[in-house]
């Protein structure tokens, strides 16, 4: 991160680019390390739970203004934000 950060300050000209010397090991052990890492929670060593909602086949809101104001934008065709989603 520190290295990356650094290019910040030694790239003068947009478009440079700096190749850093830091590799994926060529075998895919740092995906198990990385999934088992993410499951435990940081502050107490614990496995975390997952407490997100389920995820729905249709579209929510946080509140009925949103849902009045994305379906006034969608009358004029799908948005930016929002390809994929429909």
């Amino acid at each position: 991160m520190l290295e990356a950060l650094a290019a910040f300050h030694e790239l003068d000209t947009p478009g440079d680019v700096k190749l850093l010397p830091f590799r994926w090991s060529e075998d895919e052990s740092w995906r198990e390390e990385k999934r088992d890492a993410a499951a435990v929670d940081s502050g107490s060593g614990h496995p975390s739970a997952d407490d997100r909602s389920p995820r729905a086949d249709t579209l929510q809101y946080q509140s009925e203004a949103d849902r009045e104001a994305a379906e006034r934008v969608h009358r004029r065709g799908p948005c930016g934000r929002c390809v994929g989603a429909e």
